[in-house]
């Protein structure tokens, strides 16, 4: 399954937040979308196994059910399985890659489409012939199931559908990341599903359980809330609850952490990139408009300083606000999820237990929390196997409730501890700039220390110089090499740290530097090979350097920055994603200087 994304360098620009708002629901389509079919299809078939249960009513007067042949039902119902579970099995799939997503997806979307209007079909015709009947009765969980099974393939199908669509539209683009996400949340989810099954069959023989009380069993004691109204009373099903429960919550465990990766591996950061694009693209704009100058290049080290220092404040304003509103969202699912819930629970309930409005939310935030007093638990058919489905409905809700307050909540109590202990900035900052000027003075020659890495670049590139000592490019170029190492090894030890911090505006300037040095020795390295002698440095420079000299020539020179290295591919997108991007960086030009090199010698391996 191929899930997209749109691309961050297709950002709004502006205060277009028309254009905005709809990239934001593409990117619903293209990612949680999925997400949800993935996981909430295999949901649906196992509510489809239950529904195969029969008979569908019992008689409230003691009845029997003589006239009552269910197996038209039974056997149609069958046939349906089989086509949601062959539909899951194509998903599974895709998202393996074993199959073209262009045939996979269409034939998965059918095949949940008509499991939903056969179950649907099926529910109807149950009531009509339970209407003709001249007796009351009730209806049994696997009606209800029935029910649930129809709803949720025809979400997951219309789900499936809107995101193929903008896939063949072109709206959206491929993200291997969270295809990996959905595959493992799927593959957990029908591993969840199985095991509760199969424990309810086995625990149903032993205890002599209807099988779908056993479900409801299952999921109450997996998810450990464990109402008490359904135990195990004899030895042998005591004795097998220790290795079922343990089982049952390590895979519980598994599958939370996965719906935890899904959220972190593709839409916070995708929400992320998008809202910052937006927010910077409106300050760059001002920033080019601003004047006389209506230029995209920066002239001066204290305008990159200050717009470096902007761009954070842009970031760390769009994360926070994200943060706060992924918090409220999550809260608000949650509201609404309790609330709703126990509004169920009290209709399910009324008529056998006089539930009321109260009752009904009691019961559900004991539940949410796992609290399981046990004094109030669902008595009817419709009531237990609304649980099942509502618990299930709550496990991605609270996990990514309590995801959204670690980052949210808790992320205040750790900054300001951060803050508080904190009294080094200074020293941090000091030794920032040394090491930008060892960074720049380690790289030589000396035209480098005085007009800058890049205005070096400039002028060895236009030939403007004179004669130098041999070798001058040479060792240059070793320095360089051994600066990116340092450089690397520098970056991969932030990733070490607890708390990742963003690179301040002296480490990210060395690094730049590293980077940009690129391209002066590449094209030293070309104008080398078509004179047949080393490149000579300039003329005349001072060799003295300080970090006055330093910054000096970097006003002078900066202005080879253009306004693009902020935009969408920048290194200040997050901590974790700028370490990234230097990496990426600083080991492409790594690379490429010992791929000349090794040209320039004649080893290189074609």
């Amino acid at each position: 399954m191929h899930l997209h994304h749109p691309r961050p360098g297709d950002e709004i620009h502006g205060d277009n937040e028309n254009c905005y708002w709809v990239e934001s629901i593409w990117w619903y389509m293209s990612f949680a979308f999925p997400a949800i079919a993935g996981a909430f299809g295999p949901i649906a078939s196992a509510f489809s196994i239950c529904s195969l249960i029969r008979p569908w009513i019992k008689p409230s007067t003691g009845e029997d059910l003589n006239n009552w042949n269910d197996q038209v039902l039974v056997i149609s119902n069958a046939i349906q399985l089989s086509l949601a579970v062959g539909a899951n099995v194509l998903l599974l799939v895709n998202v393996i890659r074993g199959l073209k997503s262009s045939i996979a997806l269409p034939l998965t979307i059918a095949g949940w489409y008509i499991s939903a209007f056969v179950l649907a079909a099926l529910a109807i015709v149950g009531s009509q012939r339970a209407a003709a009947l001249h007796f009351e009765f009730v209806w049994l969980q696997a009606y209800y199931y029935c029910m649930y099974s129809a709803i949720v393939y025809f979400l997951v199908a219309s789900f499936l559908l809107s995101n193929y669509i903008g896939g063949r539209r072109g709206r959206h683009d491929h993200n291997t990341t969270s295809q990996a996400s959905v595959r493992t949340l799927m593959a957990h989810t029908i591993l969840y599903l199985t095991y509760l099954l199969f424990g309810a069959l086995l625990f149903s023989r032993i205890e002599g359980w209807v099988y779908l009380d056993g479900v409801y069993w299952a999921q109450t004691t997996l998810l450990t809330i464990g109402l008490g109204d359904i135990v195990p009373t004899t030895t042998a099903g005591r004795a097998l609850l220790v290795p079922y429960s343990i089982g049952g919550v390590v895979l519980l465990g598994l599958t939370l952490a996965a719906i935890r990766r899904l959220v972190l591996a593709g839409g916070r950061t995708t929400l992320s990139t998008k809202k910052l694009c937006r927010a910077r693209n409106s300050y760059l704009q001002e920033l080019k408009n601003s004047g006389s100058r209506g230029t995209h290049i920066i002239t001066g080290r204290k305008e990159l300083e200050q717009t470096y220092r902007k761009m954070r404040e842009v970031q760390w304003a769009v994360t926070r606000q994200l943060r706060w509103t992924e918090m409220a969202i999550s809260i608000s699912v949650w509201l609404v999820l309790w609330l709703l819930g126990g509004t169920v629970f009290m209709i399910c309930e009324a008529p056998v237990q006089d539930w009321t409005f109260f009752n009904g939310i009691y019961f559900a935030f004991v539940s949410l929390m796992t609290i399981g007093y046990g004094d109030l638990h669902p008595e009817s058919s419709c009531g237990r196997s609304f649980f099942v489905f509502w618990t299930l409905l709550a496990v991605p809700v609270v996990t990514i409730l309590i995801s959204n307050a670690e980052d949210s909540v808790v992320r205040i109590f750790r900054d300001l501890s951060i803050l508080a202990g904190n009294k080094s900035t200074p020293d941090i900052e000091n030794k920032s700039r040394e090491r930008f000027r060892v960074t720049m003075s380690s790289l030589g020659p000396e035209e480098i220390q005085s007009n800058g890495l890049l205005g070096a670049q400039g002028l060895i590139s236009r030939g403007y110089a004179e004669q130098a000592p041999p070798g001058t490019i040479i060792r240059s170029r070793r320095k360089y090499q051994v600066t990116l190492i340092d450089g690397i090894r520098y970056t991969i030890s932030r990733l070490e740290e607890d708390a990742l911090r963003s690179f301040n505006f002296y480490e990210w300037m060395a690094l730049m530097e590293m980077i940009g040095e690129q391209g002066r020795h590449r094209t030293a390295s070309r104008l080398e090979r078509d004179v047949g002698e080393p490149v000579p440095a300039v003329a005349g420079q001072n060799t003295q350097t300080s970090v006055t000299g330093i910054h000096e020539a970097a006003d002078r020179n900066v202005g080879l920055f253009e306004l693009h290295e902020f935009e969408a591919k920048s290194p200040i997108n997050g901590p974790r994603e700028e370490i990234c991007w230097i990496l990426e960086r600083l080991t492409k030009a790594l690379k490429n200087e010992l791929d000349d090199m090794a040209r320039e010698e004649g080893m290189l391996i074609n």
